[in-house]
């Protein structure tokens, strides 16, 4: 940790002693990102595509988090996450 924080004051001390280079880096630096930005944009909407689904975020994993029993045939019950047709019309309804 003491040698990333000499590291990271080195660096400052080096900006400080020229603004132009700190500028430079800066604007580089924005500019590198804000272009892989919108080409990670475009490639989305144009090769992936938007979702399916009218809202995306309103989606939901149904899942069994307990343990289940089988016809009472396993008495110590087995964890699943598997859940039954009968139980997934009931929580649809």
């Amino acid at each position: 940790m003491r040698n990333l924080w000499n590291e990271i004051t080195t660096g400052a001390r080096v900006f400080g002693r020229s603004p132009g280079l700190a500028a430079g880096v800066a604007i580089t630096i924005g500019l590198g990102v804000g272009t892989s930005l919108a080409i990670v944009a475009l490639l989305q909407d144009t090769l992936i595509g938007r979702s399916p689904f009218a809202d995306p975020a309103s989606l939901v994993v149904v899942e069994n988090t307990g343990s289940y029993y089988y016809e009472g045939r396993v008495s110590e019950g087995l964890a699943s996450p598997r859940i039954s047709v009968l139980d997934f019309t009931d929580i649809e309804a």
